[in-house]
């Protein structure tokens, strides 16, 4: 639960009355700057600075916030029950990521 509070706004979704989806999962919405999938969809985005990446059918576009804060591993460890959809971490050229390479990891 450490990791959530310091990376989601738990409050914020308890107080909106929000739900999670079938994974367990609550909206991208109350993600925080820090959390590996901080994304356009969140209220902190565009605030301060910072800028999340972008999720498209098939892809996650790490930010420059997102690169700030976490690591590839980091990312695709958050990723893991997102089947399907890869990373795209871009670092001068661009890096698809596969998360196949990624051992499991445990937090």
């Amino acid at each position: 639960m450490s990791m959530d509070l310091d990376t989601y706004d738990v409050m914020g979704f308890w107080k909106a009355g929000e739900d999670v989806d079938d994974r367990g999962h609550g909206t991208d919405y109350y993600k925080k700057p820090n959390h590996p999938t901080f994304s356009t969809e969140s209220q902190y985005h565009g605030s301060d600075g910072f800028y999340g990446g972008q999720w498209t059918d098939s892809s996650f576009i790490a930010s420059p916030t997102n690169k700030y804060y976490n690591s590839p591993e980091e990312m695709l460890w958050q990723m893991k029950d997102d089947p399907g959809i890869k990373l795209e971490y871009k670092m001068g050229g661009t890096i698809m990521v596969d998360k196949k390479k990624i051992g499991s990891r445990h937090r």
